[in-house]
């Protein structure tokens, strides 16, 4: 019997995590039923509309609102590292990050949409030093977005959604 067909499957986030801390995602249902699995794999889930953030200020107004950030927050990117290594994690040390819309985000703030992943990436791999999990999902309603490697990472599209053909109607 092969070996590959007798070994378990790896979790999403440990498929995820595998490949980066940060996919892309078109097709809002293969998005919908990856939050719901990490949703059952412990990890609190926040939706992050990133289609109102024309400006650095909306983004930072909406992400310390959405990410329920407590205490101070400070309106620049050190304060969204900081604040988002305050962010809750579930009971299982776990939380995802799904951002709806990221390309309007990126085309109106590009630079911004970029550093925001990068320091998500970062953080991601601080936290599993701690042995938690911060995971994001980043979609687009373009099958064609392309975001700079970040933490070093590709940002790659999703393992069912990979190929353009099957983004494009």
């Amino acid at each position: 019997m092969d070996a590959s067909l007798e070994a378990p499957t790896r979790p999403l986030d440990e498929r995820m995590l595998l490949s980066g801390s940060v996919a892309l995602y078109h097709d809002r249902v293969v998005l919908d039923e990856d939050a719901s699995n990490l949703r059952a794999l412990g990890y609190r889930v926040y939706v992050l509309d990133a289609s109102h953030w024309l400006t650095t200020g909306a983004f930072h107004s909406g992400i310390r609102l959405m990410l329920e950030i407590r205490g101070k927050y400070i309106e620049n990117l050190d304060g969204f590292i900081d604040g988002l290594t305050r962010i809750e994690l579930s009971d299982r040390g776990r939380a995802a990050l799904v951002f709806l819309h990221f390309d309007v985000f990126a085309r109106q703030c590009r630079m911004l949409a970029q550093q925001v992943l990068d320091v998500i990436a970062t953080q991601s791999r601080n936290f599993l030093v701690d042995g938690h999990r911060v995971v994001a999902l980043v979609q687009s309603d373009s099958p064609t977005l392309e975001i700079e490697p970040v933490g070093a990472t590709p940002v790659t599209w999703n393992e069912r959604e990979w190929s353009l053909t099957i983004r494009k109607p």
